[in-house]
């Protein structure tokens, strides 16, 4: 299967921007409460040692000075948290809705009684196994049934048209288009 590049980043706009806004929210979420939690933790300690230790206002500056630290730590790494998920989420959603692109596209195809072209993906794409197992269907499918009996049904009135002698149309019972055929085989005998 030949790889192929896809350039566009949002193959499925809404619906990756949906899926990476609810991702965006929930790390906003989870962040706010993570920091809440050790903020308040680091702020009691902070009280805690300049009444236990009776602090005068320069000694507070200094001992608050020591706690910021942590604090800016602890506030870079969920930032640098939100990033790399926002990041992995739209690479994630990349691989999974462009091989979906392609697979609505071979469905379509198919549906509308043509032989799909295979469904190329990337090494990076999600979803190879079913677009294996679909591509292997469309190797089982030749043409649409009814393809050969239209080519009959074509040459036996050019036949009648040009005045040839024609002989009956002899289509399966189950073909779409037995009752064409029968009307067409009394047709050519009046």
């Amino acid at each position: 299967m030949p790889i192929s590049r896809r350039t566009q980043i949002l193959i499925e706009p809404y619906q990756q921007l949906r899926f990476g806004l609810i991702f965006i929210l929930i790390n906003i979420v989870f962040a706010a409460l993570m920091c809440s939690v050790f903020g308040y933790f680091l702020w009691d300690i902070y009280e805690a040692i300049s009444e236990y230790f009776k602090l005068d206002p320069s000694q507070k500056t200094m001992a608050a000075e020591k706690f910021i630290r942590p604090l800016l730590m602890g506030l870079g790494v969920v930032a640098l948290f939100v990033a790399t998920t926002l990041f992995t989420s739209a690479r994630y959603t990349h691989q999974i809705y462009g091989p979906l692109v392609s697979i609505r596209r071979f469905l379509d195809e198919l549906l509308s009684g043509q032989k799909p072209n295979p469904i190329r993906l990337r090494k990076t794409d999600q979803l190879h196994d079913i677009a294996d197992r679909l591509n292997n269907i469309a190797g089982l499918i030749g043409p649409p049934k009814w393809e050969d009996s239209k080519d009959k049904i074509v040459r036996f009135l050019n036949d009648l048209i040009e005045g040839k002698e024609v002989k009956a149309l002899r289509l399966s019972e189950s073909d779409p288009l037995k009752a064409i055929a029968d009307k067409l085989n009394k047709l050519s005998k009046s």
